[in-house]
C-alpha cells in the first residue's frame, strides 16, 4: 500500500515516520578513540555497517544536536558524504530504513541506500525538534525582540534560518572532515559532501547552496559538491503568502528592500494553521519561540499587514529564511537538482524557477530539476514517480560527488499528472525550462460582472488541500457559486500544457485589501464533472481601479481530453485554502484572457 510523502498533518510530515530499528548491534572490537558518536556494527538486508549514535553541543551552546552517521562496513575513508534532511515534524529517523531498498519515502532515499554504495551519511535532528534538546534558554534568537515578542529561546525550532540550522549542519559536517566525532576511524572528503533535504529540509538545502563554502575548526576548506533541494522554498514569503508577482519567464529583483515594498500577499491559511500545529507538537517540550507564535496570529488575523508584526516577520522571512536574497560568496556553485510539485499547493513550482532565471545566463551554474505529482498535498506521490525522482537523486550525486555516470546538468523534465490511476503520465525533457513549451496559446473569455468577498463556495472547502483525502486529484460537479464568476472554452482536438497559465484581467475593487483568487478546471461534460487543474492568487491594493492585470497560477502538466472544456473561475474569497478576506465588498472585472504553456510535442519521451 503507498505511504503518503505528503505532509500528514495530523502526525508528521514528509520523511517523518521512518523508525529505524538497531536491535542485535554489535561494539566494535577495536574504539580507536573518544568521541560524541560511538559506532557500532550493524547487518541490515543481509549487509553488514557501522552505525554511530550520539550528541553534540552546538556551536552557540544552546542546544544538543542529536545525528547518526551510517557508514560502509569498511574502511578510514575518506568517503563521500550525503547529508539528509528531514521535514517539519520529523527527525533524524525520517530517512533511517531497516532496508536498502527502504519503502515508501525512504525507498532508493535512506541512509542504508546510500551507505550501501559507499557513501558515509549523516542524519540529524533540526534544533528544537524531539530528539535534540535545550540547555541554555536565555540566549534569543535572533528573530525574535523582546519589545515585540515573548521570549524566543534560539534552541527552539527556527524554521530554518540561516544562523541556526544552516550553521548546525555546517558544524557536523566539518566534525566529520576533521574525525572529530566519530569513535571509529573514518574521514570525510571535504572535497566530496552532497545535501539532500525534503520539505524544511528542502528550504534550507537552497539556503546551504548560499552558504556552500566554509572553513572546519581544522582550517580544512569545505565546499558544497552537490545540492538536491526537494519540494522546498526560495522566498518563504511568496510560498506561505503569494502575492501573485512570482514569475517563471522573469528575473526577479534579488533586493530585499523591494521585495519587502511589494503587497503582502494572500495567507495559504489553512496550510500555515496546519504548519503551526505540527510544530507545536513536534518541537521539544511542545514549546515554541515567541516570534513564531505571534508571526501565527498576526497572519491568521488577516489583512491589513501593515503593523510592526508583519513587517518585521516579512523582513526577517526574506533575510534569514529565503534563499534566493542571500548573496554568494566567491563564483563557485553547487551544482543543484531541484524535485517540485506541480500539485504541490504549498511549494510550488515557481520556487526554484526564481533561482534558475537568476543564473541561467552563468555557465558555471550547473542546474537540473523535475516537476511533477510528487509533493505536498495535493500531490498524488505515485510509488513509480516516487521512485524515478529518488533514482535520479541518486544519479545526481554519485556523478557530482564520485564522477559516475553521465553529466546529468541541464536537464530540465516534466511529467503529466493523471488521476484516478496508479500509472503515471507522460514524460517531457528539455535542456532549458522553456524548452518544455513549444509556443502559448492565448484565450479570451466573453466574462464580465462582479465576484463578491460573501461568495458561499460549496466547492472551496473540498478543494482546500488539507482537507481529506488529501493526496487525491479534486473533482467536483460544475456549479458556479453565486458571487462566483466562470466562463468556459472548448478543446475539441484536445490540449497538452505544462508550466504556468497567466490569467489577465481588469479590476475594480469596492474596498482595500481584497483579492482575486483563479481556478483553472477541466471540465468532464459527458460525467457532468469538473477537476481542478491550476490555481493562484492576486493581491490588490486600494480601492481604485487597476487595469491589465497580469499574475501566474502555480502550474501544472495537464493534458485536457478531447471534448473536454477548460474553465476558468474567479472568486473574491478562496477560504478556507486561502485567506478569509476582512473586508467587504465586490470586485468588477473584465477583459479576461488566460495564456496556456503549450507542451512541445517534440520534448515529449517514449
Amino acid at each position: 500500500m503507498r505511504r503518503s510523502l505528503a505532509l500528514v498533518l495530523t502526525a508528521v510530515v514528509i520523511g517523518a515516520g521512518f523508525a529505524s530499528s538497531h536491535v542485535g548491534a554489535k561494539a566494535l572490537p577495536r574504539v580507536t578513540k573518544k568521541a560524541p558518536l560511538r559506532c557500532e556494527k550493524v547487518t541490515k538486508s543481509g549487509k553488514a555497517f557501522r552505525f554511530c549514535v550520539g550528541s553534540i553541543t552546538s556551536k552557540d551552546r544552546t542546544v544538543l544536536l542529536d545525528a547518526d552517521v551510517t557508514l560502509p562496513a569498511r574502511g578510514d575513508g575518506p568517503f563521500p558524504l550525503v547529508v539528509l534532511l528531514h521535514g517539519l515534524g520529523g527527525s533524524k529517523l525520517s530517512f533511517e530504513s531497516d532496508t536498502i531498498q527502504g519503502d515508501g519515502g525512504s525507498t532508493h532515499f535512506n541512509n542504508l541506500w546510500f551507505a550501501s554504495k559507499g557513501y558515509a551519511v549523516l542524519t540529524h535532528t533540526a534544533r528544537g525538534y524531539k530528539g535534540s534538546s535545550c540547555i541554555d534558554t536565555a540566549v534569543e534568537s535572533i528573530d525574535g525582540n523582546l519589545d515585540l515578542y515573548d521570549p524566543s529561546p534560539a534552541c527552539r525550532p527556527q524554521i530554518v534560518n540561516q544562523a541556526y540550522d544552516v550553521k548546525d549542519t555546517q558544524q557536523l559536517i566539518s566534525g566529520l572532515v576533521d574525525d572529530t566525532l566519530l569513535t571509529t576511524e573514518a574521514t570525510i572528503d571535504s572535497k566530496k559532501i552532497g545535501v539532500a533535504g525534503v520539505s524544511l529540509g528542502g528550504g534550507q538545502t537552497w539556503l546551504l547552496t548560499r552558504k556552500n563554502t566554509w572553513k572546519t575548526p581544522a582550517g580544512t576548506a569545505v565546499k558544497l559538491a552537490a545540492a538536491v533541494p526537494i519540494i522546498g522554498w526560495t522566498d518563504l514569503v511568496d510560498a506561505l503568502l503569494p502575492n501573485g508577482g512570482a514569475r517563471d519567464d522573469a528575473v526577479q529583483s534579488t533586493a530585499i528592500a523591494e521585495r519587502q515594498a511589494e503587497r503582502v500577499g494572500v495567507p495559504k491559511t489553512s496550510y500555515i494553521g496546519a504548519l503551526y500545529s505540527l510544530a507545536q507538537i513536534t518541537s521539544s517540550d511542545f514549546k515554541l519561540p515567541g516570534f513564531l507564535n505571534a508571526w501565527y496570529a498576526r497572519f491568521n488575523a488577516g489583512e491589513p499587514f501593515d503593523d510592526e508584526v508583519s513587517l518585521d516577520a516579512v523582513h526577517k522571512l526574506l533575510t534569514n529564511h529565503s534563499a534566493y536574497y542571500l548573496d554568494k560568496k566567491g563564483s563557485f556553485f553547487t551544482p543543484t537538482f531541484a524535485v517540485q510539485g506541480f500539485t504541490d499547493i504549498l511549494f510550488n513550482a515557481q520556487q526554484p524557477l526564481r533561482m534558475y532565471n537568476r543564473y541561467v545566463s552563468d555557465p558555471a551554474f550547473k542546474f537540473s530539476a523535475y516537476f511533477g505529482d510528487w509533493g505536498h498535498p495535493m500531490s498524488q506521490n505515485k510509488d513509480a514517480e516516487t521512485l524515478f525522482i529518488f533514482n535520479r537523486v541518486t544519479a545526481w550525486l554519485d556523478y557530482y560527488l564520485k564522477g559516475k555516470g553521465a553529466d546529468p546538468a541541464k536537464r530540465f523534465e516534466a511529467r503529466i499528472t493523471l488521476c484516478g490511476t496508479d500509472d503515471i503520465g507522460d514524460l517531457y525533457k528539455a535542456t532549458t525550462w522553456s524548452g518544455l513549451q513549444e509556443a502559448r496559446d492565448d484565450f479570451s473569455f466573453d466574462l464580465a460582472g462582479d465576484i463578491s468577498t460573501e461568495s458561499s463556495d460549496p466547492h472551496a472547502s473540498l478543494i482546500d488541500p488539507i482537507n481529506e483525502p488529501r493526496n487525491t486529484c479534486r473533482t467536483t460537479d460544475t456549479a458556479v457559486a453565486e458571487g462566483n464568476l466562470a466562463a468556459e472554452m472548448d478543446f475539441p482536438d484536445g490540449y497538452t500544457m505544462i508550466g504556468m497559465s497567466d490569467v489577465r484581467l481588469d479590476a475594480d475593487p469596492t474596498a482595500p485589501n481584497m483579492y482575486i483568487s483563479a481556478r483553472l478546471w477541466d471540465v468532464d461534460p459527458e460525467a457532468g464533472t469538473q477537476t481542478l487543474v491550476d490555481r493562484g492568487v492576486f493581491r490588490l491594493g486600494g480601492e481604485e481601479a487597476q487595469a491589465q492585470i497580469d499574475f501566474e497560477l502555480f502550474g501544472n502538466g495537464w493534458t485536457f481530453a478531447p471534448g473536454h472544456k477548460m474553465k476558468l473561475e474567479f472568486t473574491a474569497n478562496d477560504a478556507p485554502a486561502f485567506g478569509n478576506p476582512n473586508a467587504v465588498g465586490t470586485i468588477a472585472i473584465s477583459g479576461v484572457s488566460i495564456s496556456l504553456p503549450k507542451a512541445a510535442a517534440s520534448a515529449k519521451l517514449p
